[in-house]
């Protein structure tokens, strides 16, 4: 069924007049949500993968991206389908890495052909979070189980020396699921070194670790 079929007809109407090349439509699943509910919103945002493309607004494509990872469980295959194609018709933009490649990683789409040589590759980054689409990227491809990526992912961890950047890097990798994954986290069992804490030094590596371990599936 649509989001004409679905949504309250005030909700259907918003949706219907979204243009994704606007500024403006960039919170639309989460204005759908918040005046609907969940069902509503994964239909809108199948409609509105049917309409991203090279011409949308860079942030109304990042919030795509980020909608498509927070419903990902929720997808069928028609929609999942229906997103691959959005993703294929957006050009690749470092600047949205972390979502643009979440939303990938949670759906577990493979668009890998698509995305070779267009990654910069770049493993000097410190932090996951801050200029990091070479981690972005192999955190998909591991995800997908390509030969070699949790190695790199690995290695980076491994030629990390702050603490605090360690923690982050772990805390990142530990999102992807698989024993393999489990075995580099146990690898810093007993590391000493120490994250940030709000005024002074936070927990020790072991520590962290040892948390993330008591929750995994595996």
């Amino acid at each position: 069924m649509s989001y004409a079929d679905i949504c309250p007809p005030m909700v259907a109407a918003r949706i219907a007049e979204a243009d994704t090349r606007s500024y403006d439509s960039r919170n639309l699943i989460t204005w759908v949500e918040e005046n609907s509910d969940r069902q509503c919103a994964v239909a809108a945002l199948e409609a509105v993968a049917g309409r991203i493309g090279p011409d949308s607004d860079l942030a109304v494509i990042d919030l795509f991206c980020n909608a498509v990872a927070s419903y990902a469980r929720m997808l069928d295959d028609a929609q999942k389908a229906a997103i691959r194609e959005a993703y294929l018709r957006i050009p690749y933009n470092p600047a949205i890495s972390f979502n643009y490649f979440l939303g990938l990683r949670n759906t577990g789409i493979d668009i890998r052909d698509r995305l070779k040589g267009k990654v910069g590759i770049d493993w000097s980054f410190e932090s996951p979070r801050r200029n990091a689409q070479t981690w972005d990227y192999y955190l998909y491809l591991a995800r997908l189980g390509e030969p070699g990526a949790l190695e790199a992912l690995a290695d980076k961890i491994a030629a990390t020396d702050s603490g605090n950047d360690v923690t982050l890097l772990l805390m990142s990798l530990n999102e992807l699921p698989g024993p393999e994954v489990t075995a580099v986290l146990e690898r810093y069992g007993d590391d000493a070194r120490t994250a940030d804490g709000v005024s002074g030094p936070g927990l020790p590596i072991s520590q962290n670790v040892a948390i993330m371990l008591a929750l995994r599936g595996n």
